[in-house]
């Protein structure tokens, strides 16, 4: 740094007082950028070598079926896809399905046919996709060395599931969740429009991590708001890590307008939790929009969008791991009480 200052002060002997001053004016922009830097989050560098994932296309081994031959061709579904079809598919998605009669009408069905055949042609490559998951997995196993890379399987379900992580075997990304939000099989009546704002293909990986989170972290086993609020604080925090590049306003799942009102208004909601005295109340009836998808959350401005307490949760967490950044994500998943987390942290909202 020495040497560099002796350097400007050389070539100031020469300079105009014009010229100075607006050098000057640059060093104090280049230290302002070199501070912001050094304030950035922490990311480790990880590769991706070793990882291969195999993406399994359900949905188009469905739509290539043979229906005059249906037994025969659910046997050659079952070995393709052993875990996935019986044990998920057939059970527990769409059980109804294990009819045989009710099976060959959903494989006939004229609406079934043109769902498969959009997700055919939409997601026709899924290259940028598995990029995108191999790099995520790359942080998975930097964070969790043992950690297990699963299987992925797409599939259609007729709008009945998005995602889903099976144990540390299977992840599953319902393409039909992922056509956009003006797709016409999207019914105002079950998609309200916040709903749909996030049904569009960039949305698709930061989904399917955090089915993949939430198995990680589990359910905090308690039923007060700042139990539910913190351990959803820990999957953002935890999907943070394993998605580093990727916007707030997709992994939050709010606009950009809602990702500028959270982080500017961040003291106002956590007052408000206060005054409203939500913290410790347990019934989920009185928080749930706080908590879960809503287009607001109720008693704050109209600009407050739904799941504030979640972000809230996050910013607990993140001055947790600040105060303790010895601490595993293991460790950081195990602590199951919000209120020794809160305690610990000593959060306080910026203002």
């Amino acid at each position: 740094m020495l040497f560099k200052m002796d350097f400007v002060n050389v070539l100031t002997q020469n300079m105009t007082k014009n010229s100075k001053y607006f050098l000057f004016l640059g060093l104090i922009l280049l230290f302002q950028i070199a501070c912001k830097v050094e304030e950035t989050k922490f990311i480790p560098q990880v590769s991706t070598e070793g990882i291969e994932l195999q993406i399994n296309r359900f949905e188009q081994s469905l739509l290539k079926m043979d229906t005059s031959i249906l037994e025969i061709e659910k046997e050659r579904l079952a070995k393709e896809y052993p875990l996935f079809l019986n044990e998920i598919f057939l059970s527990r998605i769409i059980p109804v399905l294990q009819d045989p009669k009710i099976f060959k009408q959903f494989i006939q069905a004229e609406q079934v046919r043109g769902l498969l055949d959009t997700c055919a042609t939409v997601y026709s490559d899924l290259s940028k996709e598995k990029k995108e998951l191999e790099q995520a997995f790359a942080f998975y196993q930097y964070y969790f060395p043992n950690g297990k890379i699963p299987d992925i399987v797409t599939f259609t379900s007729e709008y009945t599931l998005g995602n889903f992580s099976y144990e540390d075997s299977l992840v599953g990304i319902g393409l039909d969740f992922f056509l956009g939000e003006d797709h016409i099989g999207y019914s105002p009546d079950f998609f309200p429009k916040y709903i749909r704002n996030t049904m569009s293909r960039e949305y698709m990986v930061s989904k399917t991590v955090k089915t993949l989170v939430s198995d990680l972290v589990g359910s905090s086993g308690k039923s007060r708001l700042i139990d539910i609020m913190v351990n959803n604080g820990k999957m953002l925090y935890i999907t943070d890590l394993f998605l580093p590049y990727e916007a707030d306003s997709i992994k939050l799942e709010y606009t950009a307008n809602q990702v500028d009102w959270v982080k500017n208004n961040e003291q106002k909601m956590w007052a408000f939790f206060l005054d409203e005295e939500l913290l410790y109340k347990t019934n989920q009836k009185d928080f749930q929009k706080f908590i879960g998808p809503s287009p607001n959350s109720p008693g704050m401005p109209d600009e407050a969008p739904g799941r504030t307490a979640n972000y809230i949760g996050l910013q607990i967490v993140e001055a947790y791991m600040n105060r303790f950044p010895e601490t595993t994500i293991q460790a950081l998943i195990d602590i199951k009480d919000g209120q020794e987390m809160l305690t610990k942290s000593k959060y306080k909202p910026k203002r």
